[in-house]
C-alpha cells in the first residue's frame, strides 16, 4: 500500500484549477510550443496561427497561474515567455 500525504484544500484548489487552464486546447498548444524555449508572443502567434492578442489573453492566464514567466531582455523589443509548470512540480505521483 503507499503512503502518499494529502493533499491540503489549497494545494487541490491549486492543482483543480491548473488542470481546468490546461484543459483549453489553445493553451496546450501554447505550453507545448514554449516547451522549446522562450518566444516573444508574435513568434508564438505566427507558429501557431493564432492572433497575438489571443495569444496574450492565454499567456496572462497560464501566468495567472504560475506556468509560464516572462523574460525580460534588456537589448530586445519583445518579451519572450518560457514554461515553468511550478503547480505541477512539487505535486507527488
Amino acid at each position: 500500500m503507499s503512503h502518499h500525504a494529502m493533499l491540503s484544500l489549497h494545494e487541490t484548489t491549486i492543482l483543480s484549477e491548473t488542470f481546468r487552464l490546461m484543459g483549453d486546447p489553445t493553451r496546450l498548444r501554447i505550453l507545448h510550443f514554449c516547451l522549446t524555449g522562450p518566444h516573444a508572443v508574435g513568434n508564438i502567434a505566427q507558429n501557431l496561427a493564432l492572433s497575438p492578442s489571443l495569444v496574450s489573453h492565454h499567456l496572462r492566464l497560464l501566468r495567472g497561474a504560475r506556468l509560464v514567466k516572462r523574460e525580460r531582455r534588456s537589448h530586445q523589443i519583445f518579451i519572450p515567455w518560457r514554461i515553468i509548470m511550478s503547480p505541477l512540480c512539487c505535486w507527488t505521483w
